[in-house]
């Protein structure tokens, strides 16, 4: 009785576990194009232009307190790190789309990603389901990094912007 409880349990936490790397391994092809042109809300704080999809949990108003929350801590951080102010006024204008999968197709890291900037579209894609515990998005703070010109395409300067995106 014992070992078929044992094996039932290692039947149930192995497909857990084989659902996560189906995601990470399978990435979703999200439509970038459909996305940016979604109609946005805005932060209460930075006006700052934000979407969630279907499927997205978490209401407009936690996201709003959320994303300007971010972005209070970044923009401190840059000022004093760094020595100068973020180019807020170009942030502001990026929409963050927040999307319900952990992966989502891309061209760089092996075409699998959490988060990316897209300049042509002037859009930040980030995972949901890459939310930390405590509701930590790491790469909202990254892909700004990228946007504002202190984060290398390359990330050859990862290690010097990782004091202020914890990433």
């Amino acid at each position: 009785m014992i070992k078929v409880v044992l094996i039932i349990c290692l039947l149930l936490c192995s497909c857990g576990t084989a659902a996560k790397v189906y995601r990470v391994a399978d990435p979703r092809d999200v439509n970038k194009g459909s996305l940016s042109e979604l109609n946005p809300r805005y932060t209460s704080r930075y006006r700052i232009p934000y979407v969630k999809t279907d499927g997205v949990d978490q209401s407009y108003e936690w996201w709003s307190s959320y994303i300007d929350n971010q972005m209070s801590e970044y923009a401190a951080c840059v000022k004093n790190k760094f020595g100068r102010d973020p180019q807020l006024n170009k942030l502001r204008n990026i929409k963050i789309i927040i999307v319900k999968d952990s992966k989502f197709e891309c061209k760089y890291h092996s075409g699998r990603c959490s988060g990316e900037y897209d300049a042509e579209r002037g859009i930040i894609l980030v995972a949901r389901k890459d939310v930390g515990k405590d509701g930590f998005i790491p790469l909202i703070k990254h892909e700004w990094s990228h946007a504002n010109g202190i984060l290398k395409s390359d990330h050859s300067n990862l290690g010097y912007v990782e004091k202020c995106t914890r990433y």
